[in-house]
């Protein structure tokens, strides 16, 4: 590209980021009633290849005052260095948080709680989790909004992300904790424990049992075109544990089990096991139900009732390819996308069937992103294209999960998925502009 064309592509990026920015900024303000959200190109949060630091977020209600944020760190991607005058070699990273009301705010309602923490690591005594655990001021009845920014201090890197802090009631999710019990591993939400045993804690009162409800559910696929399937509701089998904080539980069937306190209620707490590797797709078989994306119900049909599923599948993205490295290049990129739906946008389904899967696997990581406390803004820029395009998910309340995003279905959107399919069908792999 010679240096005319390369600064004509360079002004009308920068053109389409300022026509995004100011189209944003009317949509945060055409409704005043709501508090303004910091705008901010938060494509991070989704794009492994654009931070060094990837945090898990959760929340426990401790008292009707007080909730701990939990915030889960891998100290091997932190910079450590020897800029200090121990002359050790040391990571610094700083927590922050910032807390605004979502609804049922109290008469008593105060300013937000609002703080920062900082923490240092020795790389000599590295381990491979580290767990912050920083009480917020929350009061029971309200819902609110988190805003964390974590930062690598010797990197001067940070990733911010928004969270939903639900204190309405004492049954929800966040009045549980999760462990292994092999190892005491704290899990953070989505509770993904495979056939492992775990042990359950709860925040209030001392309940003798606890009521499982069993999901045997195959979720169907969402379709760019028609709403997303709704979670069933009817459970399979229900049946009462013991409780105390000690016993170990196991669930050896693939499925999704619902934990309550009073059966009463409708929310609770969502333990998923969705196979011995997940969020990782390696074996034949599990290769094969993402590729319903790139096919009609005919070839998929004949794909899986293929005697050697390795080979099927195999010929499958041949198929797509020229040659064998091609074909390599593609299945890579392709389960890449698969497992990191899984990692981000697990629900009530694998990560992969959800609606923000279902886009991430077909177009990648999106390359603007903007976020409020309901809604999530994805936005593409086609190669070769001066025509960026979005997508827009909104939060769906649900007692089985608290990451429940819903595609806003539209012809435009159904246009660009076509070709964005056909590209894959010719061994084209969707690419934004650089």
């Amino acid at each position: 590209m010679n240096s005319k064309l390369k600064r004509d592509h360079l002004l009308n990026k920068l053109i389409k980021y300022i026509f995004l920015l100011i189209s944003v900024l009317l949509l945060f303000t055409c409704n005043t009633s709501k508090k303004l959200v910091e705008i901010r190109n938060m494509s991070r949060i989704y794009n492994p290849g654009r931070t060094y630091l990837h945090p898990r977020v959760d929340f426990f209600h401790d008292t009707e005052e007080l909730s701990d944020l939990i915030v889960k760190l891998f100290p091997v991607e932190f910079l450590y260095n020897e800029a200090n005058e121990d002359l050790q070699f040391l990571a610094r990273v700083k927590v922050e948080y910032k807390i605004t009301w979502l609804s049922g705010v109290t008469e008593d309602y105060t300013e937000p709680d609002t703080a920062s923490v900082v923490y240092t690591f020795d790389r000599n005594k590295m381990k491979d989790r580290f767990y912050a655990q920083i009480p917020l001021k929350a009061k029971t009845g309200n819902q609110y909004h988190v805003k964390v920014v974590i930062t690598d201090l010797n990197r001067k890197f940070s990733i911010t992300n928004y969270y939903r802090l639900d204190k309405r009631n004492k049954y929800s999710q966040q009045n549980f904790q999760v462990f292994q019990q092999h190892d005491n591993y704290l899990l953070t939400s989505p509770y993904v424990v495979g056939n492992n045993l775990f042990r359950l804690k709860y925040a209030h009162d001392n309940p003798d049992s606890i009521y499982v409800s069993y999901y045997n559910y195959d979720a169907p696929l969402p379709k760019i075109s028609s709403a997303t399937p709704v979670f069933k509701n009817k459970p399979d089998s229900t049946w009462k544990w013991p409780y105390t904080e000690k016993i170990p539980y196991m669930i050896p069937d693939l499925g999704l089990y619902h934990i309550r306190i009073d059966t009463s209620q409708s929310e609770g707490l969502t333990i998923l096991n969705f196979g011995e590797f997940y969020p990782l797709v390696k074996r034949p078989e599990e290769m094969i139900p993402p590729i319903q994306y790139l096919t009609n119900n005919f070839e998929y049909q004949n794909i899986t009732q293929h005697k050697n599923v390795k080979l099927a599948i195999d010929n499958f993205w041949l198929s797509k390819a020229e040659n064998i490295e091609r074909a390599r290049e593609l299945i890579r990129i392709y389960y890449n996308r698969v497992y990191f739906s899984n990692y981000y946008f697990t629900s009530t389904r694998e990560g992969w069937k959800t609606d923000r899967g279902m886009v991430y696997i077909i177009y990648g990581p999106p390359e603007a992103i903007y976020k409020t406390a309901d809604k999530e803004e994805w936005i593409y820029f086609p190669e070769n294209s001066q025509d960026p395009f979005s997508y827009f998910f909104t939060y769906h309340e649900s007692p089985f999960s608290m990451n429940e995003y819903r595609l806003s279905r539209s012809e435009s959107e159904t246009a660009a998925w076509k070709d964005a399919l056909q590209a894959w069908q010719k061994g084209d792999i969707f690419k934004i502009s650089n």
